[in-house]
């Protein structure tokens, strides 16, 4: 006997496309979820950084950036609240729901080299009483792009009527970050919107938070001042050593046995300080956003070592480190100031080259503008090692690249044997040169590096180049 009813119809079954459907909500409401708890979690412990007062009479813009993408954190409205400490009269932020918005917005980043308080084990033993602007650094952010101009601190500058080098900007009367700020605005044309200074254990906190960064280096390299010493090829850096490497002045590689000097000037140093800056990115971009410990050493290591523009809350840094993970390298555009030497009066000083240096401050005044002309200029000279340890093979890449049309000044062995893929290196703002490499030869990655002052590009030839 049946308790069935004949004369009804059983339900059908669900279909395959809505069962995936409600997975994938309930997927994307438990990613929601975490990633405002995560957010809570983080602006509950952010860091009381210390607080640099600037007075700009321009406003700063409103950062915008939803953290999960939905407006589920604190209601329909998404609004989050900051605790106290923020640093900023605001006491929330909306975030629009459904949206990732980074309106435009442009930092001022000082490095300063103080050498207070540093810990013996970053061994650095030049001491110097004082604090004086080491690394001057204009970022731009927006939506897509993350642009890059480093000053050097040796370019000369007007300030208060007297030439000076510009870092001598941030020592005057000091430490001063409003003069050097008014400073950089006056010389540049750049309407600046914040301001953040960063001393030298700082950055070395970051590193060993981030767990190390991994540098490639075409032969063995040292600086006997600042204590640099690695090997060649792919080395993971621990904090003192990346330290190091951004302070080197002296940087010398192994070659053939002979240490030679190697783009020891500012804009070197320059140029390694941004390699370091797209490693550090990568590092944080491999961090895991469920990883709040980790998340939170990186924030805490910065705590004793950063000072940030008052006019910047904790909801405006959660946004903004939220919103740069999502950043990937080909994001990241680094530019190059024109610049020449010159002596005055018996002072070195690096001059601003115009009208060039003019069109570089132009494309930074207007956000969101046409970049600043890249000019064509001659084939890119390039050196080409054998990393793999197979005979004929840097001589045979050499040739492929001389009928690309690329001039190929010399042809060597490697520092080691080992490198499992083909690396170009190229300074920082040459990256879409350097793909075009990777472009002729069909494989291999681009790394940001350190290069001799007649070189574009520094090409590994790797154990991925055999058999083809």
């Amino acid at each position: 006997m049946t308790t069935e009813d004949p004369g009804s119809t059983p339900p059908p079954a669900p279909q395959p496309s809505t069962v995936r459907r409600q997975w994938l909500r309930l997927i994307i409401g438990l990613i929601v979820v975490n990633v405002v708890v995560l957010a809570g979690i983080l602006l509950w412990n952010f860091p009381r950084f210390e607080r640099v007062d600037i007075v700009d009479p321009d406003p700063p813009p409103t950062v915008a950036t939803s953290l999960a993408g939905s407006g589920a954190a604190g209601g329909d409205s998404g609004e989050l609240s900051a605790p106290d400490g923020g640093g900023s009269d605001e006491p929330s932020a909306t975030l629009p729901a459904g949206s990732r918005i980074i309106d435009p917005v442009t930092f001022l980043v000082m490095g300063s080299d103080s050498r207070e308080n540093l810990p013996e084990e970053l061994g650095v033993t030049d001491q110097v009483a004082g604090q004086r602007a080491d690394v001057i650094m204009i970022v731009t952010l927006e939506d897509g792009l993350i642009r890059l101009l480093s000053l050097p601190r040796d370019l000369r500058a007007e300030i208060d009527g007297v030439t000076h080098k510009l870092n001598a900007a941030y020592a005057i009367g000091g430490p001063n970050p409003q003069l050097l700020y008014d400073t950089v605005e006056s010389e540049t044309g750049i309407d600046l919107d914040y301001y953040i200074e960063l001393d030298f254990a700082g950055f070395a906190g970051i590193v060993d938070e981030l767990g190390g960064v991994d540098v490639t280096f075409p032969y063995a390299a040292r600086d006997l001042k600042s204590h640099l010493n690695v090997g060649a090829g792919l080395q993971h850096l621990d904090g003192g050593t990346a330290l190091a490497y951004a302070r080197s002045r002296q940087y010398e590689e192994n070659r053939d046995g002979r240490w030679v000097l190697v783009d020891g000037s500012d804009l070197g140093r320059i140029s390694r300080q941004q390699s370091l800056l797209f490693a550090m990115l990568s590092a944080f971009k491999d961090l895991s956003v469920f990883d709040v410990n980790r998340m939170l050493g990186v924030l805490g290591a910065l705590e004793s070592h950063i000072r940030i523009d008052s006019r910047l809350s904790n909801l405006k840094m959660i946004e903004l480190l939220t919103g740069a993970r999502e950043f990937e390298r080909d994001d990241i555009e680094v530019v190059t100031l024109p610049v020449f030497e010159t002596t005055e009066d018996g002072v070195y000083y690096l001059v601003a080259d115009q009208p060039e240096a003019d069109e570089v401050y132009r494309s930074f005044q207007a956000l969101g503008a046409a970049q600043a002309p890249v000019a064509e200029g001659p084939p890119m000279v390039l050196k080409v090692l054998n990393g793999n340890g197979t005979s004929g093979q840097a001589t045979r890449w050499s040739d492929e690249l001389r009928q690309a049309g690329f001039t190929v000044l010399q042809v060597d062995d490697a520092g080691q044997f080992d490198f499992s893929q083909t690396v170009v290196t190229v300074r920082p703002n040459d990256f879409d040169r350097g793909e075009a490499i990777i472009d002729a030869l069909g494989f291999g990655r681009v790394e940001p590096g350190t290069l001799h002052e007649e070189l574009d590009a520094v090409v590994i030839i790797g154990a991925d180049a055999l058999g083809r």
